[in-house]
């Protein structure tokens, strides 16, 4: 199990690239690696993930909170180390469902298996990860 470690992500560098780094070193061709996050302002996706998915059995795992699709405005969406932002315009959900969309059209061009985890609790997660795997199994 390899767990996210505490980043010191390099100025101008996406915490998930940072992340991603030892994963190359250490991880084996045929090796199942679930990612958690929930891929907000992440340049570059596509290339970093897709040695992943051609090397290992990369799984996505796309957490989402009820709270963004709240109509709160404008929101700005940062990475861990403050240097990358996004500006999403969380008044209309639309938006929010677009870049969905559009993450999971990232996924299935790269013919990447993913689990899509959105709930009030823990019940709502839990509840998500044994479907996915029940489906994963037939």
């Amino acid at each position: 199990m390899f767990r996210r470690p505490a980043l010191q992500t390099p100025p101008g560098e996406a915490v998930l690239s940072c992340a991603l780094r030892p994963l190359s070193r250490y991880a084996r061709a045929g090796d199942i690696v679930f990612l958690v996050s929930d891929f907000f302002s992440e340049e570059g996706l596509e290339s970093e993930l897709k040695p992943f998915a051609l090397n290992q059995e990369l799984i996505p795992v796309v957490v989402r909170d009820p709270r963004e699709k709240m109509r709160t405005g404008h929101a700005r969406i940062s990475s861990r180390d403050m240097e990358t932002h996004r500006n999403l315009n969380t008044l209309r959900s639309a938006n929010l469902e677009a870049y969905d969309a559009k993450l999971r059209e990232l996924f299935n061009r790269l013919t990447i298996d993913f689990l899509w985890i959105e709930g009030k609790n823990r019940d709502d997660a839990i509840k998500s990860i044994l479907e996915w795997l029940y489906r994963r199994n037939r």
